[in-house]
């Protein structure tokens, strides 16, 4: 989830500290279940797929950014992770390959779950910031 409004970013960093660890606590607790959900949805061949999966934790004056990355950040694992999430066509001459959408599901079973927590983790910090 990305707050985009000036007014909102502002008044999130003037939350006190206590009450801003609410909300980081739940962008952790969705992406380690975004992680164990896509690990458990992609597919097992030789495990590489799934041991090369792992979550970026960003911190910056806007908050705290978290990604749950399909592959290693080197050049092979992404087109890798990629051909398997999207398939592929005949153009290296081995055939064609349906997609195996584990990324898309992860993504579509987590959405409304995390905004949810998301909301409730700002009313909480509000609440007992003596805001609201």
């Amino acid at each position: 989830m990305r707050v985009v409004d000036d007014v909102v970013r502002k008044a999130m960093r003037d939350l006190p500290r206590e009450q801003r660890k609410h909300i980081g606590d739940v962008i952790r607790k969705s992406s380690l279940e975004g992680l164990r959900w896509m690990r458990t949805l992609a597919p097992s061949d030789t495990g590489e797929l799934k041991a090369g999966m792992y979550v970026k934790f960003e911190a910056s004056d806007n908050g705290v950014t978290a990604s749950v990355e399909a592959a290693n950040e080197d050049k092979a694992s992404q087109i890798k992770a990629m051909s398997i999430e999207g398939g592929r066509k005949n153009s290296t001459g081995r055939g064609t390959t349906d997609g195996y959408h584990f990324v898309s599901r992860t993504r579509s079973l987590l959405g409304a779950k995390h905004a949810g927590r998301i909301n409730r983790a700002i009313k909480k910090a509000t609440k007992e910031a003596g805001w609201k």
